[in-house]
C-alpha cells in the first residue's frame, strides 16, 4: 500500500513524496526528484516498526516550499509522537523540530502539500471527519478549527494555498454516487489568515501527551494505538462504546516518558463505532475508531 502522493516544483526541478508500507514491519518515505537527467530519489527514510499490513490509512507524506527551500513532513516515521520533519535547502536535507497537534492532523482527508506565511511559519490543513469542518495547525502544535455551516459529506478539501496573508482554499462538490446527476465541480474560498486562525485548540503538546489515530481504520480483526508521553504518569487507556460503556482496558499504569504501541484485538466486538480514550493527569484524550466486519 502506498499514501497519496505529494507534487511540487520548485528551481526547476519536479519533486514527488509518498509512503509505501512493505512485508509488515516496514514504513518507507521516499522523495523523487526530476530534472535534466530525468528522475531519481532524492531521499529514503526506512522505518522498521510493526503494522498492520493491510493498509496505511491516517499515514502521510507532504511536501512544501518556502522562502528558506523546500521542507517535507512524513507520518511513516514518528519521534515523540511527532512526525519527521525535514528541510533541503537545495543541498541536503536536514531534520528539523515540529510539534504538530496529533488531534487535528491524523483524521479526515488532508491537504496534499504543506504551505507557509511570510513569516515562514509552517500550516497543514485537515478536513474532520466527524465534523466536515477545516482543521489547521502549526509546526509548534498551535491548532484550530475553521467551522464552514455549508461544508457537508459531499463537499471535499482538495488542497490550500497561503499568499499575502491569505488563505485560498480549494475544494470539489458532487458525486458521481450521490446525489445521483449531481456535477462534480471545483471551487475557491478566499479567507484571510488572521481570521482563518481565530480559533484555537488545546494543544496535546500542553497536555503532556500525544495520542494518535489507529491504525488501519476502518479494521475488521486488529489496530494498532500509539500514544506518546512526556513525562511519567499514571496512565489509563481504554476503548468505550457509542452508549459511553468501557469494554476493554488496555492501559492502567505508571508510565514513563516516550512513545508507547498497544495491539487492540476486536474478534468479540460487532461492527460499529468506538472511541478510545487516553486519561492522565485529570485530563483525556479521545479518538474514534471503525470496526467492520
Amino acid at each position: 500500500p502506498r499514501t497519496r502522493p505529494s507534487i511540487l516544483n520548485y528551481d526547476n526541478k519536479t519533486y514527488v513524496s509518498y509512503g509505501q508500507g512493505h512485508a509488515l514491519d516496514t514504513l518507507i518515505t521516499r522523495v523523487h526528484v526530476k530534472d535534466n537527467n530525468g528522475w531519481s530519489i532524492d531521499f529514503e527514510d526506512v522505518n522498521l516498526t510493526t503494522y498492520s499490513g493491510g493498509g496505511i490509512d491516517g499515514l502521510y507524506v507532504r511536501l512544501g516550499e518556502s522562502s528558506e527551500g523546500i521542507s517535507l513532513l512524513t507520518s511513516l516515521h514518528t519521534e515523540g509522537g511527532h512526525p519527521l520533519y525535514l528541510k533541503n535547502d537545495g543541498q541536503s536535507w536536514q531534520q528539523e523540530t515540529v510539534n504538530f497537534n496529533g488531534s487535528l492532523t491524523s483524521q479526515g482527508w488532508p491537504a496534499p502539500n504543506l504551505q507557509y506565511d511570510s513569516e515562514n511559519t509552517v500550516y497543514w490543513l485537515n478536513q474532520d471527519n466527524s465534523s466536515n469542518n477545516l482543521s489547521w495547525v502549526k509546526e509548534n502544535g498551535e491548532g484550530g478549527l475553521y467551522k464552514f455551516p455549508w461544508f457537508h459529506s459531499n463537499k471535499y478539501l482538495f488542497d490550500f494555498v497561503i499568499k499575502d496573508n491569505t488563505v485560498y482554499i480549494y475544494y470539489w462538490e458532487g458525486s458521481a454516487s450521490w446525489p445521483y446527476g449531481t456535477p462534480v465541480t471545483f471551487n475557491e474560498l478566499k479567507i484571510n489568515l488572521a481570521a482563518f486562525t481565530s480559533s484555537i485548540v488545546e494543544s496535546e503538546f500542553k497536555v503532556g501527551a500525544i495520542l494518535q489515530q489507529n491504525y488501519p481504520n476502518p479494521f475488521s480483526y486488529n489496530t494498532i494505538i500509539k500514544f506518546s508521553l512526556s513525562n511519567s504518569s499514571l496512565v489509563d487507556l481504554s476503548v468505550y462504546n457509542v452508549k459511553g460503556e468501557k469494554i476493554i482496558t488496555l492501559v492502567n499504569e505508571l508510565r514513563t516518558g516516550g512513545d508507547y504501541t498497544e495491539s487492540f484485538n476486536v474478534n468479540q466486538l460487532s461492527k460499529g463505532t468506538y472511541f478510545y480514550i487516553l486519561t492522565l493527569n485529570e485530563n483525556s484524550l479521545t479518538k474514534k475508531m471503525f470496526v467492520i466486519k
